[in-house]
């Protein structure tokens, strides 16, 4: 879709989106898909779905040749790039962006040749297990999971494959064997990470929460006026 993004780019600057010749004769090269009606000197609109797509595309692909540019150029700084990916990608599956999150976190443990800490890549793939697990695909999220030897693992890695395995009855466990601040996982994870969206549903979870944290789970604060 680059290609096309690029060309439909130059005909809004140049032919106020007409279509021309060159566009045409490029994307055809290119085996870009365009609309079966679109023709020369036709004016094509800007759709908002085509606008998303537009920017999902050169989002990727800014994610991608950035991370490659920053681990060749500054290799001492591959922890750093680490975390700039997994911030990135955290936040995509915040927003809701899964499958954006996904292709980048395919990329970061597929593609990518290595990776600064083993913590900082089993995070990784417990967020592109998440990508896969919330778009419906629990199937490829099991594999991924399933991949991993997590028995081997910190208790904050073996709680997430708990939960991503919907083994609540172990998740609990865990819970408790970390305590009030283990691993760095306090309240706000628990309450905030999309990572738990599922856990907060159990009722169960509310007590265990209190129990650990000394508070209820969805706590009410009430500001002065």
């Amino acid at each position: 879709m680059f290609i096309e993004v690029t060309e439909r780019r130059n005909l809004f600057v140049h032919t106020n989106g007409v279509v021309s010749r060159q566009y045409l004769e490029v994307c055809g090269r290119s085996s870009c898909q365009l609309p079966a009606d679109v023709s020369l000197g036709q004016a094509l609109p800007l759709a908002r779905e085509y606008f998303e797509a537009a920017y999902e595309c050169l989002f990727e692909i800014g994610v991608k040749l950035g991370q490659v540019l920053w681990r060749k150029v500054q290799p001492a700084e591959i922890e750093k790039a680490d975390e700039n990916l997994i911030t990135v990608t955290y936040n995509l599956i915040s927003e809701g962006r899964y499958q954006q999150a996904r292709v980048l976190l395919d990329f970061a443990t597929g593609i990518l040749p290595r990776h600064s800490k083993e913590f900082h890549r089993l995070t990784m793939v417990v967020n592109r297990a998440q990508t896969y697990k919330w778009t419906g695909d629990e199937a490829e999220c099991k594999e991924i999971l399933d991949s991993e030897d997590w028995s081997a693992t910190s208790l904050r890695f073996q709680l997430a494959h708990a939960v991503l395995r919907n083994d609540f009855r172990k998740a609990s466990k865990v819970m408790r064997l970390m305590g009030k601040n283990g691993e760095d996982l306090d309240k706000h994870a628990f309450r905030e990470w999309p990572l738990f969206k599922e856990l907060r549903k159990s009722p169960e979870f509310a007590c265990l929460f209190e129990e650990i944290f000394g508070e209820p789970l969805n706590r009410i604060v009430v500001e002065d006026s």
